[in-house]
């Protein structure tokens, strides 16, 4: 289960409700039988959980934002539970991914752009998270736009697009509300994220493994199953062992490979979809 912070910021947050009952509830059958890898090895490469992680990459390819000549994937994650040995993903969002995609639409306007990062906490992050970013905006509003500056704009815009919706973010707050959307059951099986499809020039690029980042967000979870897109498949990592040694040590990650030809053809036809082409 998620550290105890974060249980009692639920709890602050609203009365116990029967929702966050069988939330809660869910630590006494993880406990009698713990999620083992190859619990989540059989859940995932199950019919059923290829099925919802094929549609959860497609879903992150029809998300996407176009910045220029590059396509950008958005993170996604959640919390996860094992009922009846099939994988169920509670998907969380990220506060932050709309004002990214706002912001992009806005990129022409300066003052509306500044606008919108002041009116919000996560606009607020934005703003003094990004090298650069609040300075510039403020001298284009501030003073007439040249060519040169509105250049720099983009430039730091694309930057803010790679950092900021390439990450999968949440907090107590969105982790209530979506508790109580949520009917819970069987055991829990962690916190859980996936990084997207990787676009390049050449198509897909090669999927890369979790981060030190992944890593810490387990030792404080955990848990914090790591879904890698890969051009002819998927792999899924395990970070319970990281979590409970509380290092940040890849040879405690547990691999779960999937690879299938079809896969790969499949979304090379999704990859010319997303990218505006009427054919796939």
């Amino acid at each position: 289960m998620p550290q105890l912070a974060w249980a009692l910021s639920i709890l602050l947050f609203q009365a116990q409700s029967p929702r966050l009952t069988e939330y809660l509830d869910l630590a006494q059958s993880t406990l009698r039988q713990p999620v083992t890898t190859d619990d989540l090895r059989a859940a995932f490469l199950s019919p059923d959980g290829i099925s919802q992680l094929r549609t959860l990459f497609e879903e992150t390819l029809e998300h996407a934002i176009q910045l220029d000549d590059t396509l950008v994937t958005p993170e996604r994650g959640g919390e996860a539970m094992l009922v009846d040995g099939r994988i169920i993903l509670v998907d969380y969002p990220d506060p932050v991914h709309p004002i990214v995609r706002r912001m992009v639409e806005l990129s022409g306007d300066p003052a509306a752009m500044l606008a919108l990062l002041r009116e919000s906490v996560e606009g607020e992050r934005i703003l003094q998270n990004t090298g650069g970013l609040h300075a510039l905006l403020y001298q284009l509003v501030e003073q007439p736009p040249t060519p040169e500056r509105m250049g720099v704009l983009r430039d730091v815009l694309r930057r803010t697009v790679q950092t900021h919706f390439k990450t999968w973010t949440t907090d107590p707050r969105i982790q209530a509300e979506n508790i109580e959307k949520t009917a819970w059951q069987g055991r829990y099986a962690g916190f859980w994220h996936v990084h997207p499809p990787r676009v390049t020039e050449e198509g897909y690029g090669v999927g890369i493994e979790p981060s030190v980042a992944d890593m810490h967000n387990a030792i404080e979870l955990g848990q914090f199953i790591t879904v890698v897109f890969q051009p002819g498949g998927f792999d899924v990592y395990d970070l319970s062992g990281v979590a409970l040694a509380g290092v940040t040590d890849l040879t405690l990650v547990r691999l779960i490979p999937y690879r299938d030809p079809e896969w790969q053809a499949h979304f090379a036809a999704r990859l010319r979809i997303a990218q505006g082409s009427s054919t796939p």
